[in-house]
């Protein structure tokens, strides 16, 4: 009877620790900054956008600190659903479960995030990359866009596949603002002087080959 009754308590902490986690992953309202790399290619009329970000409390760490990708449209609503409860997940991937039936409550939220990104982004930084065999030629403009909203993470796994990627990603849940108060903060003067150049910034994607995802930049002077 004893050994019942110490099982069924078992089983019960273990279903609330696994609802609070599932919570603890989305439904708080967190201070962000969003990179977003714009990528101009010298005879292309098209530009590519990648999105990456970091809490803003991980950029008070002086002049490093890690960003992680950020998807805004590439994933499916099953996959959300468990990026929200903790799960691994693998964006590129198809399944019986995978569906995209997203309220419209839900697009209007992401459509408002990519909104506040676009209209508030500050330029950090360009840099270029040439390539002389083919004669290509890539202008990268960074950007960084200070956000309040509700975003989970979960690790990403493509290891079946040729690619390789494994890391933290970061896909929007709601609640999405612009933060007022980053302008001339601290954060914001280290945000502006850090190199983001070496950032593999579309290699959570797949046509690229790399390793882990999760990307410690560095700034030039030591900011206290």
């Amino acid at each position: 009877m004893i050994n019942r009754k110490f099982k069924l308590i078992v089983i019960t902490l273990l279903f609330i620790c696994q609802i609070v986690k599932g919570q603890s992953n989305t439904d708080v309202l967190k201070k962000y900054v969003v990179f977003t790399f714009e990528v101009s290619h010298k005879d292309a009329k098209l530009k590519e956008y990648y999105y990456w970000i970091t809490p803003q409390d991980s950029v008070t760490k002086k002049n490093a600190f890690e960003v992680f990708p950020l998807y805004t449209e590439e994933y499916s609503k099953d996959i959300l659903d468990r990026c929200k409860s903790g799960g691994m997940i693998d964006i590129f991937s198809a399944s019986n479960a995978t569906n995209f039936d997203f309220d419209d409550n839900y697009k209007s939220q992401v459509t408002n995030l990519l909104s506040i990104i676009s209209v508030n982004k500050i330029e950090v930084q360009i840099f270029k990359k040439k390539w002389d065999k083919n004669g290509d030629e890539m202008v990268i403009r960074v950007y960084a866009t200070p956000i309040n909203g509700t975003f989970c993470n979960c690790l990403q796994n493509h290891g079946k596949v040729t690619y390789g990627f494994k890391g933290i990603v970061y896909l929007p849940v709601m609640s999405f603002s612009y933060d007022m108060n980053f302008s001339n903060s601290k954060n914001e003067k280290t945000v502006k002087y850090v190199d983001y150049s070496y950032v593999e910034y579309s290699s959570h994607y797949p046509i690229n080959i790399h390793g882990n995802s999760n990307i410690r930049v560095k700034g030039s002077i030591e900011l206290y």
